[in-house]
């Protein structure tokens, strides 16, 4: 029993002494050594952003945290990702974020990602699929939003996104210039919808049942008012 014991100690001991070898080899050697950095997408950040870069030396001796730190004091950059080409070559992407709706303030256009953090909408295409909010007050770009609702519109917009895609194509704009409510409006649907902009998901999930079971007849209605949980109000002109 003793003799069995010692020798799976003797065997892990073996074990430990050439991971720990391993490492250092790794660590030592040149083969690790970064060549090359590769930029994606090109122009938004110069050469003083990579001052950090840790080109010359192996890529398991750097740390990325604070590589990605000194790039994002850039105020283009709202996020960077790390990519190892190994065994020489790092690779950069910025900026790769998901798009959930444009924001539209003083004349400009916004884009509003999934982390509730705005970029600048420059090239705007023919045509796009993604809802346009007014009234969030003033907005600056590669900043997170200072309007709270953009950050609740932002989680609620990513769930509905993945859980129901139709409806989320579906909404045309969202409106946050009252402070008390978000007025929704939908391609499809003559009336507005009020809501409350941390609630858009279950509001559309009642929604979708008020329309599909009882089908109404929503030619006189001016409003539909979803702010009392689980019940859609329906207001006449």
């Amino acid at each position: 029993m003793i003799l069995g014991i010692r020798r799976k100690y003797k065997l892990l001991l073996l074990v430990t002494v050439l991971l720990l070898a391993a490492v250092i080899f790794i660590r030592m050697s040149d083969a690790f050594i970064l060549k090359e950095i590769s930029i994606f997408p090109e122009g938004i950040i110069g050469e003083s952003d990579l001052l950090a870069a840790p080109l010359g030396k192996n890529i398991f001796n750097f740390s990325g945290s604070k590589f990605i730190d000194s790039i994002i004091t850039n105020e283009k950059v709202i996020k960077a990702d790390l990519n190892f080409g190994l065994p020489d070559e790092l690779k950069i992407v910025l900026n790769d974020i998901k798009p959930l709706a444009l924001v539209r303030s003083n004349g400009s256009f916004f884009v509003l990602d999934e982390r509730g953090y705005l970029s600048r909408f420059d090239n705007r295409p023919a045509s796009f699929n993604f809802p346009i909010i007014t009234g969030a007050g003033e907005c600056h770009p590669f900043a997170p939003a200072k309007n709270d609702r953009l950050y609740l519109l932002a989680e609620q917009l990513r769930q509905l996104y993945s859980e129901d895609y139709d409806f989320y194509l579906a909404i045309s704009s969202i409106d946050l210039s009252s402070p008390e409510y978000t007025i929704i409006n939908m391609d499809g649907l003559r009336p507005p919808i009020k809501i409350y902009a941390g609630d858009l998901l279950e509001n559309m999930k009642y929604l979708r049942t008020f329309l599909l079971e009882f089908n109404p007849d929503l030619s006189r209605i001016r409003i539909l008012d979803l702010r009392l949980s689980g019940q859609v109000i329906a207001v006449e002109k």
